[in-house]
């Protein structure tokens, strides 16, 4: 299964990201965590990976191999495991970042990310498909070959209000899965945001609590540690598995 990992900018996807493919690793799972996040340079440091290895898009020589490539109609199917970095069965790939000041949008990313995770096959594994915050990658269409999106929604209204134009914006391209895990909580903090969102045809189907452990680890900007949050992973794995199983939608 293909699920992308979705919210707005701080609401924790990324942390969320880690935590569900230690989750799912330790359930049997092989697991492979797509990065198509252009700016978070954070994702190889949160899993204690010391390499960061290269990005899909370097395959091409850069974005501007990529153009050409895009320009001559070329089909785009790299190899991923050649860029892709292993930490016991959990994989890690990335799309690419924006690495200098004036070197243009991240429309060509979007474009790389889409075309991969199309071609991407999930018949013995989990793809966890880290995205970039907000919701342009559902304008640009990257989550199109997902079975799910797990929309992460934080103590905020403007997250809840996001969830909202997201779950439409999934539906428009005909992803049926949308799902909502709240994050940084406390049991108050998410019976309040359950009832908001509830009002507004959204399922919330897991929590992740709020966690000193990997609040420090953040901080200090280590691997990600977790207490109570990966117990909430756990659950949320299964409850997710479950989902896409039997084909429970919202």
């Amino acid at each position: 299964m293909k699920i992308a990992i979705s919210g707005k900018g701080g609401c924790g996807k990324s942390t969320i990201t880690v935590l569900l493919s230690r989750a799912f690793s330790e359930m049997g799972f092989k697991v492979t965590i797509f990065d198509v996040d252009e700016s978070n340079v954070g994702l190889t440091r949160m899993l204690g990976l010391k390499n960061e290895g290269k990005p899909i898009m370097d395959l091409y020589g850069g974005k501007k191999g990529f153009k050409e490539v895009l320009n001559k109609g070329q089909e785009i199917s790299p190899d991923i495991d050649l860029v892709a970095i292993s930490q016991g069965n959990i994989k890690l790939v990335r799309a690419g970042k924006i690495e200098r000041g004036g070197e243009g949008c991240a429309c060509l990313i979007g474009i790389l990310a889409r075309e991969v995770l199309s071609k991407m096959e999930a018949k013995d594994e989990i793809v966890l498909v880290d995205t970039d915050a907000g919701i342009e990658h559902l304008g640009r269409g990257v989550d199109q070959a997902v079975d799910a999106v797990l929309f992460v929604v934080d103590p905020t209204y403007d997250s809840v209000l996001l969830a909202e134009k997201a779950s439409k914006m999934a539906s428009d391209l005909g992803i049926s899965k949308f799902m909502v895990v709240l994050n940084k909580v406390d049991e108050e903090t998410a019976n309040l945001l359950s009832s908001k969102l509830s009002s507004l045809g959204i399922r919330v189907i897991g929590k992740i609590h709020q966690d000193p452990e990997v609040a420090r680890s953040m901080l200090m900007g280590e691997a990600v540690r977790a207490g109570i949050a990966m117990d909430d992973a756990m659950k949320l794995a299964k409850v997710i598995v479950e989902e896409l199983s039997h084909g429970s939608s919202r």
